[in-house]
């Protein structure tokens, strides 16, 4: 029975996809916190304020993560082309939720770009209890601490997907022209329509509050990794973010056969619902992460993961390999487990 389903899941096996990817394509700004606030894209938006402190980011390594109080540290970055967009955009960055602003409204900006959240033009990053509490979150005195959900611009929270203190979250949030998305962990949890919405103005960009003294929204947490883009990253550019250990390089980074890595893999099945999954390339020099996806929820970042599926059924396992120059790579292969 057990060569019989090897069998069966060998036939049914499939290349879905198979491409590569470039994660510093229109990259226009990158923050990743070495110590100091600069941009590491090469255009120069470095922070003309920057009060905040460094500590460990989320892996251990000192003096790489961005510390707010939640009181008085920010960030301050002069209004530049870099930070307004007509053509859709994207902004990804790593944060850790320590506390909630507890002031009027108690909103938490952890990205702002405007002094307003009703303006034309004006994009954020933020998190607050207002979906939780069915949109009176400016009514109630105190913030529901247990009800914290983050959105964007234009993207509203599609579930009940509570934000948990001291544990690190990818946010993403693209912009096409017409939809709005913010994917958590690189799952969607906020979306909405925005029909060519200019995301442009003259005010500087902020990191951890918004520019009015009457709404602060003071962020309390860790921030790290941050990133803009000029166009909309498509769902696998999204996925390949979720690879930890990125080595970012200067915009416009030409992959070639000499820098990549590629990621066809292949599995065994073990009684019939636990499988080996192993990387198969000739430049394992040059990886400097995995991902694995395998279709049920969960995942891994092993080189020779193996993973039990609770349940028979058909499965797409993905995955994502970044090499040490920035250049992604992914495929999808999709098999029975069972029968």
């Amino acid at each position: 029975m057990k060569i019989s389903l090897l069998g069966v899941a060998l036939l049914c096996c499939t290349y879905h996809s198979f491409s590569q990817i470039n994660l510093n394509k229109g990259l226009t700004a990158y923050y990743p916190f070495n110590g100091n606030a600069n941009d590491e894209s090469g255009n120069g938006n470095n922070p003309s304020v920057s009060k905040v402190t460094y500590t460990t980011d989320r892996f251990g390594k000192a003096n790489a993560a961005c510390s707010f109080n939640g009181s008085s540290n920010y960030i301050r970055i002069p209004n530049s082309s870099s930070f307004n967009f007509k053509n859709g955009f994207s902004m990804s960055a790593w944060v850790m939720v320590k506390d909630f602003y507890e002031g009027t409204c108690h909103g938490n900006r952890i990205i702002m770009k405007g002094y307003s959240d009703y303006l034309d033009g004006n994009y954020l990053l933020t998190f607050d209890d207002n979906h939780g509490t069915n949109g009176s979150n400016c009514y109630t005195d105190f913030p529901d601490k247990k009800k914290q959900s983050f959105y964007a611009a234009g993207a509203k929270p599609l579930a009940n997907n509570f934000i948990v203190t001291g544990k690190w979250y990818l946010l993403t949030y693209t912009y096409d022209g017409t939809t709005a998305q913010l994917y958590v962990d690189c799952q969607l949890q906020a979306k909405g329509t925005l029909r060519n919405n200019d995301f442009s103005n003259n005010h500087d960009l902020f990191f951890g509050k918004m520019n009015n003294p009457q709404y602060p929204y003071w962020f309390n947490g860790l921030l790290d990794e941050v990133r803009f883009y000029n166009r909309p990253l498509n769902k696998e550019e999204i996925l390949a973010l979720c690879a930890d250990k990125l080595i970012e390089n200067k915009p416009e980074l030409v992959c070639t056969d000499a820098n990549t890595v590629s990621a066809k893999f292949d599995f065994r099945i073990d009684n019939c619902t636990t499988t080996q999954f192993s990387l198969v390339t000739s430049k394992t020099k040059n990886l400097q992460t995995i991902q694995w996806y395998f279709g049920d929820g969960t995942t891994s970042n092993k080189m020779t993961p193996v993973h039990n599926y609770k349940k028979y059924g058909t499965y797409k396992v993905k995955a994502i390999v970044v090499s040490k120059a920035g250049c992604a790579d992914t495929v999808t292969r999709k098999f029975k487990s069972g029968n």
